[in-house]
């Protein structure tokens, strides 16, 4: 059986901060989805920067709304909530694959002569050597309606 993960928060942010000035980071032990969260704090006007973790989900979903099945303890379950303008949303699911492959390919472990590769599958998931799903991203915006209604450029939230 698998022991839950217990993530440190304040360690977390110790790492994240230089490489993301101005973000908080959370962990929940329990939430129906990360995403779903951030996208209820974007709808209530909180849209700043956040790295939310969550130990476990009880709904994670995936992309057209599929569930995301997982045991407590045996995956990262995480959201990122960026304020962005649209025009830095072109190939953002592909950057978000590459990142998240490049940050986890050292850590895994070998196999016999070689490190098992991972590959992105368009449009969202990660596989590890073509036939395991490893990861799934799920993107997804929130648009706000104020001071910047007509102006194209100005930021919405990414989650």
């Amino acid at each position: 059986m698998t022991q839950p993960i217990h993530w440190n928060a304040e360690a977390l942010w110790e790492v994240v901060a230089p490489q993301l000035p101005g973000f908080t980071v959370e962990v929940l032990p329990s939430i129906d989805s990360s995403n779903t969260e951030l996208m209820r704090r974007a709808r209530d006007g909180l849209a700043e920067p956040v790295l939310l973790i969550a130990e476990q989900q009880t709904q994670g979903r995936g992309r057209l709304g599929r569930n995301w099945v997982s045991g407590v303890g045996d995956s990262l379950m995480f959201s990122l909530g960026l304020p962005l303008a649209p025009r830095d949303w072109s190939g953002l699911s592909l950057a978000v694959g590459v990142s998240v492959a490049e940050s986890l390919q050292p850590h895994l472990p070998a196999a016999g002569s070689a490190t098992p590769k991972i590959g992105i599958k368009w449009p969202n998931d990660l596989w590890l050597e073509g036939d395991r799903k490893l990861a799934g991203i799920l993107i997804e915006t929130a648009s706000f309606v104020g001071t910047h209604q007509h102006d194209f450029s100005a930021p919405r939230y990414v989650a």
